[in-house]
């Protein structure tokens, strides 16, 4: 496998379904992505798990994600009011 921490990934077939088959040709990854409203993907080839994979059609380019933790005293009284508009009108019983 190659150690590289980004493997570019290629849209290698669209289905039908309009699922998407996407390859990675560095290490073999593959997967169908079955994109919204039933998102679903289904991992046929694992490839190299240890590194990120990136990928984009039309524009639209996904990179690895690295999401921070936010801590609740960072969360600003404006942020929550949003929160707690949006869901008051969602019936969660």
């Amino acid at each position: 496998m190659d150690n590289s921490s980004n493997h570019p990934m290629r849209l290698e077939t669209r289905h039908a379904t309009g699922a998407e088959e996407w390859l990675c040709d560095t290490c073999g990854r593959r997967f169908v992505l079955q994109l919204p409203p039933a998102y679903k993907k289904i991992v046929l080839v694992r490839g190299d798990e240890n590194v990120s994979h990136t990928g984009g059609t039309g524009g639209l380019r996904i990179e690895s994600a690295r999401p921070t933790p936010k801590h609740d005293d960072d969360i600003s009284n404006d942020d929550l009011s949003l929160w707690r508009d949006g869901l008051a009108d969602i019936d969660l019983t």
